[in-house]
This record gives structure tokens, sequence and C-alpha cells, in this order.
């Protein structure tokens, strides 16, 4: 029993010398003549969506004849995510669509998106689209980077985004971006 206790007596001093105060100074807060620093609230992941539903299915929105017309090789794909950064994601957050055709042949993507939204949005979004230009049959807009050529057009309170490295420039989209014009008239 005494073997016991002797056991029971060293093992509470092990833990107590855990609990000794250290010997090492504090450091003192400073006082600053400064004012402090208010902490950043975390950013929302993402903004509720603004826009009205879009129904229109991507085979009414731009037809198997005109993706023939434009190039005979693009296929639709029947299930597309978008990117997040993209045109196209930037529709569906807005519950718009987002469709996608895919070159069978070279694997280049052409994807057209649609939104309607408010006008303060669509002016934001005119506001970078790009310079404007006279080929659709709406108020549109053209830009390339890396090679990727960007046309966008609004029209009412749609907002319409074509996005493919098939596009030049604004009369290479021309003819998809006015048939989804057209398809939401």
């Amino acid at each position: 029993m005494r073997t016991l206790s002797l056991v029971g007596l060293c093992l509470t001093a092990v833990m107590l010398a855990g609990c000794v105060p250290s010997t090492e100074p504090k450091p003192t807060p400073v006082e600053s003549s400064t004012a402090s620093v208010t902490p950043t609230p975390d950013p929302t992941p993402s903004a509720p969506p603004v826009g009205v539903p879009v129904t229109i299915a991507c085979a009414d929105l731009i037809s198997a004849q005109v993706i023939y017309d434009f190039n005979p090789n693009f296929g639709l794909v029947e299930s597309f995510d978008p990117e997040g950064s993209s045109l196209a994601a930037l529709a569906i957050q807005n519950n718009g669509i987002a469709c996608r055709w895919i070159n069978q042949t070279s694997g280049e993507t052409l994807d057209v998106s649609v939104a309607d939204l408010p006008e303060a949005n669509l002016s934001a979004l005119r506001a970078t689209a790009g310079t404007a230009v006279p080929d659709f049959s709406s108020d549109g807009y053209f830009a390339t980077s890396g090679g990727v050529g960007s046309a966008q057009a609004f029209t009412g309170s749609y907002w319409i985004a074509a996005v493919s490295a098939a596009f030049f420039d604004a009369v290479d989209a021309a003819p998809i971006v006015n048939a989804a014009i057209d398809a939401l008239g």
C-alpha cells in the first residue's frame, strides 16, 4: 500500500511541475498614440443572384443550323459547368444559362451565356465589355485576351456573352451573337 501512495505522490508531483509559474518576464502592452486597426470582416463567398431566371434551352438559343453554318465540327455539350471566373459562370450565378459547343476535331470550345439582369448590372457589364462594335443587331462589344475572343451584347434586359478562340474579331462572333439575340427577341 505504501508503494502505491509513493507512486501516486510522484505522479502528482510530475503533473504539478507543469503548473509552476514561469520566471520569464511577460511583455507589457505598449500604449500607442495611433488608432487601433479594426479587423476586416471576411468577404461573402458570392453575391446573391440578381437576375430573372432564364429558361431557354441551348438548342433553342443557338440552333443546330446556326452552329453548322458557323463550323460543322462544333457539337453541343450536354452538361456544362463553367469555370468560376468566366462570363458563363457569372451568368449562371445570376439565374442565367450557359451553353458550350466543342469542335470535335480541335477541341476548341464556344461558350454562349445569357442572363436577364437589372439595368444597374447591365451598365456595370457594359463598362468592362470591351470595344463597342456595330456587328451585332443590338448594343455590342468585343475584346480579345490570350487568343480568345469575347463578344458581349445587350438587348432589352438580356446580357449575352459568347467566348471562343474561334473569334478573332466581332465579325466572327456576329452569327452566334445575332442568333442568340433573335432567339431571345
